[in-house]
């Protein structure tokens, strides 16, 4: 491939996504949040709503880029643009999971060829070609099709959310509600680490991270009592069979 920069002043705009949007009146919103932490810090008067609503968003994110839960999950599709191999990721994209050429014709089996992950050393070695994109890698905020785009094609991307500020009273975080507390717990601790009281951001520090862990042993719990499938027996002689007798070692 002849040198290429890769920037994104040079690819196609991103497709507009709510995948991160936060929800409205939802469990505990901003202003609830607010309200909590306010107090929590022990209404200092050198702290106001702004700062406050910073520490509660900059916990929101460290929150979800520690979970890997169902919300945070989602896909988004976008249309190639003919010779154009580079194209922007939307904000709300923590990381990409797969990307695939959704197409029912060609593919009707599946509706689509999911495309090769590929690295930026193996692209410069590629050749010029226009075709059918088969593999793809991300470079920054540009997510980079090869071989170019010989026409217009639909792209589906899954991902990881990173999710959007809250910014009004009624906002919510897209996560279960069980894990609201976690978010304002890990503000506490980000609030006296500001405020340089290190031994009360020590003890939240630790508050949350603790909490965190045990919402997610109770989602992991839920999770491995599910009945496994391929331990249903398939038949009666399935259910009833018996195991083989024990060989005394001695006679072994």
């Amino acid at each position: 491939m002849p040198y290429t920069v890769i920037s994104p002043g040079s690819a196609a705009a991103a497709p507009s996504s709510t995948l991160g949007a936060p929800k409205t009146s939802y469990g505990k919103t901003l202003l609830a949040m607010d309200t909590a932490l306010d107090l929590m810090v022990a209404g200092r008067d050198d702290v106001d709503a702004t700062r406050r609503r910073g520490w509660i968003n900059d916990a929101y994110i460290d929150v979800c880029t520690s979970l890997k839960v169902a919300e945070l999950f989602g896909s988004y599709t976008f249309n190639t643009v003919v010779s154009q191999p580079l194209y922007l990721i939307p904000d709300s994209v923590e990381y990409i999971r797969g990307v695939s050429i959704v197409d029912t014709t060609l593919f009707a089996l599946y509706g689509g060829r999911p495309l090769h992950k590929s690295s930026l050393d193996e692209y410069r070695k590629f050749p010029d070609e226009s075709g059918l994109p088969y593999s793809f890698f991300r470079e920054n905020e540009v997510l980079v099709l090869y071989p170019k785009p010989d026409g217009i094609r639909t792209v589906g991307v899954d991902v990881k959310i990173r999710p959007d500020l809250m910014t009004t009273d009624t906002h919510s975080p897209i996560l279960p509600i069980q894990f609201h507390e976690v978010i304002l717990k890990c503000a506490r601790a980000k609030a006296f680490d500001d405020l340089q009281e290190f031994d009360l951001a020590a003890l939240a520090e630790n508050s949350w991270v603790s909490l965190l862990r045990r919402k997610e042993d109770g989602m992991a719990e839920e999770e491995t009592t599910r009945l496994v499938q391929s331990s249903v027996p398939r038949s009666y002689r399935q259910l009833m069979r018996t195991r083989p007798p024990m060989r005394d070692p001695d006679t072994l």
